[in-house]
């Protein structure tokens, strides 16, 4: 099996659609969104259906997504958690909280346009007057946008949604700054850019598997169910990792935050014998772990070892969170990369997403619903 990563030529044969170089591709992407950031002016304020929308300093933020569009507005409420006083709530769902007024700031994140979850949190929002932002590639999301000059960022097409980590992140975390009056790290995200560059070298397809630790790492999930434990602030890039773990390798996958699962979860591990050998264990760390935090994982890893459970400890070489941060995302999406070539399968297709999607299509309507109802604003 070591070999089989080491065969250049079975790539193209499974990742027919060239996951790969949308992951590799993240360091010009970041380059791409900052200069985008440049031309971005928002309004004092824009006139919807005759209600005036103001724009100004917020009382909350609330991310709408779903799925890949969603795990951006995850991960920035991590980053953001000890610089801002105003709460951020992420939404992944069909309603937003019914807090939401003048006062707050609805960022919708939809890559396709068309996701019913967040058309639907839309109509909540502009019938509440909330301070809107949209970051989308097309479908209904772009034509209300358009059509009542909403400030929006347009996202390149092409990409699955999970691919287009950086550019469903970075304008939200550019808007919330900007509103806020807070710093935009631009050269912490320039750095960034250095950071991933340099990670490539050593996880590209042409290093070999010895020197490689994203494909060591595959190999030792080959077979495996993951439990992904992390803490704060890296809880949205464990609960990524879930996620491509689900449509890259197309495995079941479990995520816990840590010191949460100390009160209940950490009971699972009781009595494991029976499947201790189909499990792994994989510890997203960074250089933001307390004290606290790493006494419960010491006693986690000890707790593993007695019950003959594998683990993995995932750790960023940066020193400054936006870095550790994209570095952790890139380093695990090609774990989870290089575990679907060794299982044989394509990384980017979800069919059984996109049959759901005709299933509902045809019973509920509530798409095509949603879509006539955004026509009249």
């Amino acid at each position: 099996m070591k070999e089989l990563l080491d065969n250049l030529r079975i790539y193209p044969r499974i990742d027919r659609e060239d996951m790969y170089s949308k992951i590799f591709n993240m360091p010009s992407d970041i380059e791409y969104v900052l200069k985008a950031m440049e031309y971005l002016k928002l309004p004092e304020k824009i006139v919807v259906k005759g209600k005036s929308i103001e724009y100004g300093r917020p009382n909350n933020v609330v991310i709408c997504g779903m799925g890949g569009s969603a795990i951006g507005g995850i991960i920035l409420k991590d980053l953001l958690w000890e610089l801002t006083s105003i709460p951020i709530e992420v939404v992944r769902d069909y309603v937003p909280p019914s807090y939401i007024d003048e006062k707050s700031l609805v960022i919708l994140v939809s890559y396709s346009g068309n996701t019913e979850e967040t058309l639907n949190c839309l109509l909540y929002s502009l019938k509440s007057g909330a301070m809107l932002y949209m970051i989308t590639s097309n479908g209904a999301l772009l034509k209300v946008a358009e059509k009542h000059s909403i400030p929006h960022y347009r996202v390149p097409k092409g990409y699955p949604p999970r691919a287009a980590i950086i550019h469903l992140t970075l304008p939200s975390l550019y808007i919330i700054s900007k509103l806020l009056d807070m710093p935009i790290y631009l050269e912490q995200l320039r750095d960034t850019v250095k950071l991933l560059r340099k990670l490539r070298t050593s996880i590209a397809r042409e290093v070999p598997f010895e020197e490689n630790i994203a494909k060591v790492s595959a190999m030792k999930l080959l077979n495996k169910i993951p439990i992904i434990y992390s803490y704060r602030p890296y809880r949205g890039i464990g609960y990524r990792l879930k996620t491509q773990f689900n449509e890259n390798c197309k495995i079941l996958a479990f995520f816990e935050e840590v010191p949460e699962m100390n009160h209940n979860g950490i009971m699972g591990w009781e009595s494991t014998t029976q499947y201790s050998k189909t499990l792994k264990v994989v510890i997203i760390r960074g250089s933001k772990e307390s004290t606290e935090i790493h006494h419960r994982l010491k006693f986690l890893e000890e707790l593993l070892e007695s019950r003959g459970v594998e683990y993995l400890n995932i750790r960023s070489s940066s020193k400054f969170l936006i870095g550790e941060t994209f570095e952790l995302i890139m380093l695990l999406d090609m774990i989870t990369y290089y575990l679907s070539i060794a299982r044989g399968v394509d990384p980017t297709p979800v069919p059984i997403i996109e049959e759901l999607k005709r299933y509902l299509s045809t019973t509920t309507g509530t798409l095509s619903r949603i879509q006539a109802e955004l026509e009249s604003f």
